[in-house]
């Protein structure tokens, strides 16, 4: 009797065990899944950019393929906070986020174009203050105040505010480059405005508001509009896209390496799987 009893209590806490085991699997299953997934769709959206740039493979008007770009970086920025809150939560510090995103982006693009277009390489000593201030005061301090934001009110809050930045632009341009201040100009940059907060959820309360993220908000929008000063100052110059893109990246990872902590960074990276892939799905 008490053998039965024994067995019956044994197969019990057998059958416990499996369904345990079986919903954590499925649950680090479906995490999984979903990371990939995201990085999938990233990846892709990054080689469907770098054809873009690659008039060989493209042929369109510029105004076209001007839109284009616009509409693929949009849906991109749309996943990164995903990624950011995701790394956030694995206990990795927003510098080091800016880092490790700085630096993945910059091998990345020293690879393709080593393999592909090592022309792209070359730039002028004289025109290093450009890639410098586009890493650094555009870049690093864009994507602090941007990520800040994201973990000081939400993502929604961070989207909305980003998107100040063609204001900043089209002062900062009128400024720099002496661009006209047109009708068509402050209609379109309301237009976008309004159209980030009726999709953000905050007319609906749905989204969290503090002051600190609203001030990190503004100053991300604030530095992506330098980085789009920066950039017109370069392709001024003659410079492609992708130069652009790689010594600006580089400068980035350069000065954001020392406020890194890489020693408690990269134990957390490698102890597990997760905050690998949402690493380099970020990148």
């Amino acid at each position: 009797m008490l053998a039965t009893q024994c067995s019956k209590q044994k197969i019990k806490k057998s059958i416990i065990t499996k369904k345990q085991t079986i919903a954590l699997f499925s649950k680090n299953f479906s995490n999984i899944k979903n990371t990939l997934n995201a990085i999938e769709i990233c990846s892709f959206l990054w080689y469907t950019l770098f054809v873009i740039f690659d008039s060989r493979w493209f042929f369109m008007q510029k105004a076209v393929k001007g839109s284009l770009c616009a509409l693929i970086a949009g849906i991109v920025w749309g996943t990164m906070s995903i990624f950011v809150e995701n790394l956030k939560d694995s206990g990795i510090s927003t510098m080091a986020i800016v880092f490790l995103r700085t630096t993945i982006t910059a091998v990345f693009l020293t690879l393709c174009l080593a393999i592909f277009k090592r022309e792209l390489f070359k730039i002028r000593f004289r025109d290093i203050w450009i890639f410098l201030g586009n890493g650094i005061l555009s870049l690093v301090l864009f994507t602090f105040c941007y990520f800040n934001s994201i973990v000081k009110s939400s993502a929604a809050i961070a989207a909305v505010l980003l998107y100040t930045a063609p204001v900043f632009v089209m002062f900062l341009s009128l400024l720099f480059f002496k661009e006209k201040l047109t009708k068509t100009k402050i209609s379109a940059c309301v237009i976008a405005i309004i159209g980030c907060v009726l999709t953000s959820g905050l007319l609906d309360g749905k989204a969290s508001v503090s002051l600190e993220g609203i001030l990190f908000g503004l100053g991300s929008g604030f530095c992506y509009a330098l980085y789009s000063i920066f950039t017109l100052f370069a392709i001024k110059r003659g410079y492609n896209a992708l130069t652009i893109i790689l010594y600006s990246f580089l400068f980035a990872a350069i000065a954001s390496m020392p406020f890194a902590s890489l020693n408690n960074t990269l134990p957390v990276i490698f102890s597990n799987k997760e905050p690998l892939l949402y690493t380099i799905g970020m990148g």
